[in-house]
């Protein structure tokens, strides 16, 4: 199956909207409380504030775990994999946290404990752990087939994960040391099939449930599948960020998944932390100490882990000086990137060097000694084997960079851009030339140090900023969907026979949601319709990017040469 996480984020970074989850062991002080019941005899069961004063508990925290194949012959060989290296960690563990998608998919007749399949096998080999563990449920338990197809009973189908991830309530905690441990169903609320389970949301019966596990005060740690900032708020009512606000200081920290990579954030003033899929043959697991006596939370291989941090850069004006920022007029230069963060979810800490296929080119125009400052036009160029091209319908923009000794700061830019020929450049995805893919770049500016190398003022080091939006992509996905249907391109699907909806005397993106689900397309390989499901998981109306540049000098040619840019990259610009 293609790599979606791959490919969908590389989408995103051409501004396309393309940009893309058990058994409950005995641990701890007590038995697991269930969603409908609160132990009484358990501190604070009874609604009063705990006195317990917490210890220290140290956990594993794995996810994605996705035993795979047929429920007759799953493979769970990555998994064993997994257990066994587990096994020979030196951590004393009290337990072991699995944040759902333990399995691929699981096919309806397969939904009974009796009958074995691919998540008795997934739990039979976390059993081989040497540290009991629990257990919750992702997206990928809803899934009939390869195919990503939901259940098409959900009841039944969570009926089914209820016993089998612990023989009680999809949702529930347990204690420990005087720490409350509480595991959520992130698929339970409306959003479960409104994104193909993509975007995670809780409803308003788990939620007021949760304020009372919180109502003890008890220092509290909660594991659910998706990320909780892809949660979504339900039906505009409660949501999770307001229960952890009226219970401040209660949840000390969120675990998570689902998207197979690393990431650390704050989400309503609570760290958050997402944690790899569970691959031996990468880092994909948390080692976690938490003293509720000093109420220290402490990730015991931090260092080992990919986690996304924040580029730093500092510079002084006082460094030095450019000795003749003139000698720039005239030059034409690339920006790179180095390491990058976002607020994207699984492109968090990502290295810059996508952005290499379509980076930003800028050409300085003058040199104002007066104001200090150059203006310069700025493009994005497509790289071809080392050669920045031109390609029509990318915007040129003027641009002002004030100088500070040897500091840059640049106004910020925005603009909007047609992405199918990044797309298509970047990725090899062969687009229709008819096809418009609109994206906004709300605000990209540069902050740098800048050195003269050869003579010439360039970006020694630097950070780029950039937020963009892809709404208006997702739009015109809609729109080419809902239009290729209306004029009888996509198999099988004749607009007003056999029961399929007639079209519109005019097409829009909104008649997307009347094409059947049995009617789909594909660009790159990818079906369409879960290219726009996924995207669905991310927050496309805001998207932030900040690394690491720098900028290197290019010369111009008509012939495509490594090194060189094309003549016509600045042809458009009104400077």
């Amino acid at each position: 199956m293609t790599d979606l996480k791959t490919i969908l984020p590389a989408c995103v970074l051409a501004f396309v909207a393309l940009a893309a989850a058990g058994c409950g062991s005995d641990g701890g002080d007590s038995d697991p409380g269930s969603m409908t019941e609160l132990p009484g005899d358990l501190p604070g069961g009874d609604g009063e504030v705990t006195t317990v004063q917490p210890g220290t508990v140290r956990f594993v925290h794995i996810s994605d775990t996705h035993v795979h194949g047929g429920p007759d012959a799953p493979y769970a060989g990555k998994l064993e994999q997994a257990v066994t290296l587990l096994n020979g960690v030196d951590f004393a563990a009290d337990f072991v946290v699995v944040t759902g998608d333990l399995i691929d998919f699981l096919p309806e007749e397969y939904m009974d404990t009796n009958l074995p399949g691919t998540l008795h096998v997934a739990l039979e080999t976390l059993e081989g752990l040497q540290w009991p563990f629990y257990a919750i449920n992702g997206n990928h338990e809803y899934y009939r087939d390869d195919y990503l197809n939901l259940t098409t009973d959900k009841a039944a189908r969570e009926d089914f994960l209820a016993d089998m991830l612990g023989g009680g309530d999809m949702d529930y905690w347990f204690d420990q040391e005087g720490i409350r441990f509480i595991l959520m169903n992130s698929m339970a609320g409306d959003q479960w099939d409104k994104s193909a389970g993509l975007v995670g949301s809780f409803t308003p019966d788990q939620l007021t449930w949760l304020r009372d596990q919180l109502v003890t005060g008890m220092p509290t740690l909660l594991f659910f599948h998706h990320p909780p900032v892809n949660t979504a708020p339900t039906d505009g009512q409660d949501s999770l960020c307001e229960v952890m606000k009226d219970h401040p200081g209660t949840v000390r920290a969120v675990f998570a998944g689902h998207l197979h990579g690393f990431w650390n954030g704050d989400f309503c003033g609570v760290k958050y932390r997402l944690v790899g899929n569970t691959d031996p043959d990468q880092a994909f697991y948390y080692l976690v100490e938490y003293d509720g006596a000093t109420d220290t939370l402490t990730v015991i291989n931090e260092a080992d882990l990919p986690s996304g941090t924040l580029p730093e850069f500092e510079c002084a004006p006082d460094q030095g000086t450019v000795a003749d920022p003139a000698s720039a007029v005239g030059t034409i230069q690339v920006v790179h990137a180095g390491s990058m963060v976002s607020n994207l979810p699984s492109l968090e800490g990502f290295q810059g060097d996508k952005l290499d296929d379509f980076p930003p080119v800028i050409q300085f125009e003058s040199w104002n000694a007066g104001t200090g400052s150059w203006l310069v036009n700025l493009t994005l160029g497509i790289s071809q084997g080392g050669f920045i091209a031109y390609t029509e319908g990318i915007p040129c923009e003027a641009m002002v960079m004030e100088l500070d000794g040897v500091c840059l700061t640049s106004n910020a830019v925005s603009f909007e851009l047609d992405a199918a020929p990044i797309l298509e450049a970047a990725l090899g995805i062969p687009v229709n030339p008819d096809w418009v893919l609109r994206a906004t770049v709300e605000n990209l500016w540069f902050e740098a140090r800048v050195e003269e190398v050869g003579g010439v003022p360039v970006f020694k080091e630097g950070l780029l900023h950039l937020a963009a939006s892809a709404t208006r992509t997702i739009e015109d996905l809609k729109f080419i969907m809902a239009d290729e249907y209306c004029a009888g391109k996509l198999a099988g699907c004749v607009p007003g026979d056999e029961g399929m909806p007639t079209c519109p005397a005019e097409v829009t993106s909104g008649f997307y949601d009347q094409v059947p689900e049995s009617c789909d397309m594909t660009l790159g390989g990818l079906s369409m319709r879960f290219i726009l499901l996924f995207a669905a998981s991310y927050p496309l109306d805001n998207i932030n990017l900040q690394g690491e540049l720098w900028s290197t000098p290019v010369a111009v040619s008509d012939t495509p040469a490594p090194g060189f840019a094309d003549t016509l990259l600045f042809s458009n610009c009104t400077l």
